[in-house]
């Protein structure tokens, strides 16, 4: 009988004849593997390790960071409100307890932050160059990075920083622009860990913008006004003459301001006005109002020195801000606080002037 010879299939056939096709092929399949397996090792180091922490009593958590960057990219925030022009400030809470339970860990907990700063390049994220990323220190000091900040074990339990971005010097940012902040807290006594959190901050064109900032103890408070338009727009700010004293020596007063029965049907960048006060029988006139100019794409700031210890003491039920639909305004003291209404082609503010309707 005649015998017939076993042919081998055509690829192996193929790879016979082309053996540097097949080495190169066999190199690749390995790399692959080898990735995965480094991969996939990292990862399993990491959940155990996590685990075995909880077994020893060691939470290191936060209201913003995570670790979910073990399995993937770090957790992700929106934030769709920045003017683009003055800082962004946001803020972190680092705990030591549980999943808010009473689950504490009970020693102090050392940790370091690093903050890095990217933006878009098409789909991809690259260092950015149009912002800058930072770190506030103790002292309301610009960083990137904090050593040594401790979580309490006796007492508050909690440890908070704020951080922020803001345009790198003669840039320009317009309405679309996004920068991502990435937060790094790195655990270092007892044990190491690191979270990780990303915040997307996003400018957006709102007009003119408000923001009332103050705190309990401090002798003043700042009316903020942000102007995201590209043309001029006018603000007025009145408050009550006996809670709040004009900083003279700010900016937007100057030596410009303009009394506004001074105008004589004219117009000016700044008007002031005043009420009388009488005090032991006799009268003393205050500036309780004044209107005045934010420049295209700029912001202005108004200090309000607090008249009395009641108002120094007095804790802010507000932290006012006009992209927020939940803020309000502190009628109590601000008694007024709009864009105003200017007609086309008028060169200032004039005694006449009115807040524009719905703002």
């Amino acid at each position: 009988m005649k015998k017939f010879k076993k042919r081998n299939p055509a690829f192996i056939t193929f790879f016979k004849s082309h053996k540097y096709i097949a080495v190169v092929l066999l190199l690749i399949v390995s790399g692959l593997f080898i990735s995965f397996g480094i991969r996939y090792g990292q990862y399993a180091y990491n959940v155990v390790r996590v685990y075995y922490l909880r077994t020893q009593n060691f939470y290191f958590n936060s209201n913003k960071l995570n670790d979910s960057w073990i399995s993937g990219d770090p957790v992700m925030y929106h934030i769709d409100h920045w003017s683009g022009i003055d800082p962004q400030i946001l803020a972190v809470t680092m705990t030591n307890n549980k999943d808010n339970s009473l689950n504490r860990t009970t020693v102090d907990i050392t940790y370091d932050v690093d903050v890095n700063c990217y933006e878009y390049d098409g789909s991809n994220l690259v260092t950015a160059v149009h912002s800058e990323c930072f770190i506030l220190d103790s002292n309301g000091q610009e960083q990137t990075s904090l050593q040594d900040r401790v979580i309490s074990s006796s007492s508050e339990y909690t440890d908070t920083f704020n951080f922020g971005v803001k345009p790198k010097q003669n840039h320009t940012l317009y309405t679309g622009y996004k920068v991502v902040i990435e937060i790094v807290a790195s655990a270092k006594s007892p044990y190491t860990q690191t979270l990780k959190g990303r915040f997307e901050v996003e400018v957006k064109d709102y007009g003119l913008d408000f923001k009332i900032d103050d705190e309990a103890g401090r002798v003043y408070l700042d009316v903020i006004s942000i102007n995201t338009d590209s043309v001029d727009n006018y603000v007025r700010v009145n408050f009550d003459k006996n809670s709040l004293r004009l900083d003279m020596s700010n900016s937007v007063f100057g030596n410009t301001c303009t009394y506004v029965n001074d105008l004589h049907g004219g117009y000016a960048d700044c008007v002031y006005r005043v009420e009388t006060i009488t005090i032991d029988g006799t009268n003393y006139e205050y500036i309780s109002g004044i209107d005045f100019k934010v420049g295209g794409r700029s912001s202005r700031m108004l200090r309000l020195f607090k008249n009395g210890t009641s108002i120094i003491n007095h804790v802010p039920e507000y932290d006012y801000d006009s992209t927020d639909p939940d803020s309000t305004i502190p009628t109590s003291i601000i008694t007024s606080l709009c864009k105003l209404s200017i007609p086309t082609g008028q060169a200032g503010v004039g005694a006449t002037a009115t807040c524009e309707t719905g703002s």
